[in-house]
């Protein structure tokens, strides 16, 4: 992997993006400097970027020089970035952009659990970013992956095979297996946190 390259995760709000981004972060790929204490793999100040309705170009293009100038490779994770895409793509160096799908019912659940917000808009707006996901999949002309955080919990090689591929990255046996059983649902069901590894 060394050419230079930009990574972005995306896909809904407790929709699997957290467990994309930690693969990355395991395969030493930069995904922030100042975290979310929440440990949901998001950076500070991209965060409160993109948080906003409109994007603020001139924030954009300085955060993105500076880890331009600290790394060849990185990438930073936020549910809601293809929301201001493909603007937002403008900006950076060789743009690739990870869309994770997950199951529009487990994410309105899980949302419903953790906000109490409305079970069915909550789907709602799952399914409407899902399209919107796909759209963007194929009309980008910058590289797109999309996941399935199902399969990757149920076929965590097949997954990884593909993200591996994807990146550009190559593992030895050894280090394939240890990232495959790093994936996994934490021992309580009424999270989607991932295990350690």
């Amino acid at each position: 992997m060394n050419e230079e390259k930009t990574f972005i995760i995306c896909g809904n709000f407790r929709g699997g993006t957290t467990a994309v981004a930690q693969l990355l972060v395991r395969l030493g790929i930069p995904m922030g400097e100042k975290m979310d204490p929440n440990n949901n793999c998001e950076d500070l100040e991209f965060q409160q970027l993109l948080l906003r309705d409109e994007l603020d170009r001139a924030e954009l293009v300085r955060l993105v020089r500076q880890r331009n100038e600290r790394y060849g490779v990185w990438g930073f994770k936020f549910p809601g970035a293809h929301g201001h895409m493909p603007a937002l793509l403008e900006g950076f160096r060789n743009p690739r952009v990870i869309f994770v799908f997950r199951d529009p019912y487990a994410v309105a659940d899980s949302e419903q659990r953790r906000t109490g917000q409305d079970l069915y808009e909550m789907m709602e707006r799952t399914i409407n970013y899902n399209l919107r996901m796909t759209g963007l999949l194929r009309s980008l002309s910058c590289p797109t992956h999309p996941i399935s955080f199902e399969q990757l919990l149920v076929r965590p090689d097949t997954v990884i095979d593909r993200l591996l591929a994807f990146l550009d990255v190559r593992l030895g046996w050894w280090e394939r297996r240890r990232l495959c059983k790093s994936v996994g649902l934490k021992k309580d069901s009424s999270s989607y946190g991932y295990g350690k590894g």
